[in-house]
């Protein structure tokens, strides 16, 4: 990006890849001489109040999810065909296995917090409009599932 220092755009990749700001700091500059405290609120500037470093963050991470072919959508997609075939297990096995029970259990769970992402926080919501969403979902999963085959 136009506009950064060498150690400034490193700073912004390290931070973007997931390197905590104090540890991006202390790769892009020569901290050698700096107290802890220093170098945490250098990078703390660095990354919150300069705003073509925050700008430049930003836009890496934005990239990188934009080139991701993982998303929520699949994911959920994903989730929803692995119950499918845990379902079918369970059908051909005639009983639950303490493993698949398990795994059964802890892809719900995924399931349920995934739809809280996607669900409107009504307190006032009947079951019936929650099942209702829920099995449109379903629903959309499958039917990109039967798309992309």
């Amino acid at each position: 990006m136009a506009g950064l220092t060498k150690n400034q755009e490193l700073f912004a990749q390290l931070v973007a890849s997931g390197m905590s700001q104090s540890g991006a700091y202390r790769e892009a500059y020569n901290t050698a001489k700096q107290k802890p405290s220093t170098v945490w609120r250098n990078a703390s500037a660095l990354a919150n109040e300069n705003a073509k470093v925050s700008a430049r963050i930003a836009e890496i991470r934005q990239k990188a999810i934009d080139e991701s072919p993982w998303t929520k959508q699949r994911s959920f997609s994903e989730k929803v065909s692995f119950l499918e075939k845990v379902k079918q297990t369970i059908e051909r096995d005639g009983r639950v296995g303490q493993g698949t029970g398990t795994v059964l259990l802890g892809v719900v769970k995924e399931l349920d917090e995934m739809l809280e992402d996607i669900m409107p926080a009504n307190e006032n919501e009947n079951d019936n409009d929650l099942m209702a969403a829920l099995t449109g979902k379903v629903e959309e999963a499958f039917n990109e599932d039967e798309v992309e085959a």
